[in-house]
């Protein structure tokens, strides 16, 4: 039926165009298979992150993808023949102007060369965001995420100017200003700090009739 009258016959066939929503979930798992069977075989290891952290080799999000692994180079080949095969099998091509490889602080300067030339990826410091989060938390952790400082400062900054009765500054903070660290928080742990000074800003707004 199509819109309310009969229509032909429907011939179902296999495979999936590309842009179909479900054709990242069969490729994710065709390339979450292929780096586990690396590892079952020894070939690739899993690596720990951060401390008291179980160890990972792969994290896959829709079409994007971080692989983890040692700075070895039988092992950089092996997932250099991983995504190989990935691309052969699903028709999908790495961009790799948009892919980067992180390296661990304690890796010189002439392993990284040799591994990027290798994978063929531009080596970077750290991503900085990644899904809207930081990737890499420094120390202190406050360095990290002042930019919810800066957001929560912004916002309430525009409205310095404009009168807001009690209800009106009730809605602003409950619905956009406490808001905006909600995500992160929900995710990651934020320093007593950094909590303060939100709470500052939000308590500062609230009470004073100018800001």
């Amino acid at each position: 039926m199509i819109n309310g009258s009969p229509w032909s016959f429907i011939v179902p066939k296999k495979g999936l165009r590309q842009r179909d929503p479900l054709s990242h979930f069969m490729y994710d798992e065709a390339l979450s298979g292929l780096i586990s069977k690396a590892k079952v075989e020894g070939k690739t290891h899993d690596v720990m992150i951060a401390r008291q952290a179980p160890k990972i080799s792969h994290i896959l999000f829709v079409d994007d993808s971080i692989i983890f692994h040692y700075v070895i180079i039988q092992e950089a080949i092996e997932i250099q023949k991983i995504l190989k095969l990935y691309e052969d099998a699903s028709g999908q091509l790495i961009n790799f102007d948009k892919s980067t490889v992180p390296f661990s602080s304690n890796i010189g300067e002439s392993r990284r060369r040799e591994l990027c030339y290798l994978l063929g990826l531009q080596g970077v410091v750290k991503h900085k965001k990644y899904l809207g989060l930081p990737t890499m938390q420094e120390r202190p952790k406050k360095e990290t995420f002042g930019m919810l400082s800066e957001r929560v400062w912004k916002k309430l900054k525009g409205r310095n100017k404009t009168y807001y009765q009690r209800r009106g500054k009730k809605v602003l903070l409950k619905s956009m200003v406490q808001a905006i660290p909600a995500y992160i928080m929900s995710v990651l742990r934020l320093s007593k700090g950094l909590c303060n000074d939100l709470q500052t800003l939000i308590a500062r707004f609230w009470w004073r009739h100018e800001y």
